[in-house]
């Protein structure tokens, strides 16, 4: 595990709360960038960067655009509060592992017990709050990917493919207010 201490001339970081500020985007993109690039410059090649938040939204896109040649299938693991965030790191392969709560249940379909079609199944579902049910969830991603490989590559490859954007909820809604207007 490294720790890196955040400085930047504009000072970034220097302030008497972590978030909340006016340049929140360029703060974190700036420290995103700083530990994408320490890891490249210092040669280090982690098994998982682990992120937390939006905060670190920008690492998967700087690690498969800007360094993969440097540093090619670099993985990432993510873990979020809740909402949208975890929607971007899905388009960029990143396999949530949830609580069954709210738009968690309604977007993450779960790879082991989803009665879902294999092609809609997109991560791993856990339903309560304890250690052992969070453990469990967690290992059953570990497990598959160090046993099945391809197989994770699939559940990702799935992660990518799913929409849930605006454009598709606007077209749903539309579609709605259109049958609607018809009564």
């Amino acid at each position: 595990m490294l720790f890196i201490e955040p400085h930047s001339a504009a000072n970034f970081f220097g302030r008497d709360r972590l978030y909340g500020y006016w340049d929140d985007a360029e703060r974190f993109a700036f420290f995103s960038k700083a530990a994408v690039e320490f890891m490249s410059r210092a040669n280090k090649r982690p098994d998982i960067v682990h992120r937390h938040d939006w905060q670190t939204g920008l690492v998967p896109v700087l690690l498969h655009e800007q360094y993969a040649g440097v540093m090619p299938g670099q993985k990432t693991c993510y873990t979020i509060r809740a909402g949208w965030p975890r929607w971007i790191g899905m388009r960029y392969g990143t396999v949530p592992v949830v609580r069954a709560t709210g738009g968690m249940i309604d977007t993450v379909f779960d790879h082991d017990h989803s009665g879902r079609p294999p092609a809609e199944r997109n991560g791993y579902v856990f339903h309560h709050t304890d250690n052992r049910a969070i453990e469990s969830a967690l290992s059953r991603a570990l497990r598959l990917w160090f046993a099945r490989p391809r197989e994770f590559r699939h559940l990702a490859a799935n992660c990518m493919q799913a929409d849930y954007s605006w454009r598709r909820a606007g077209q749903d809604y539309l579609a709605i207010y259109g049958q609607l207007q018809h009564r």
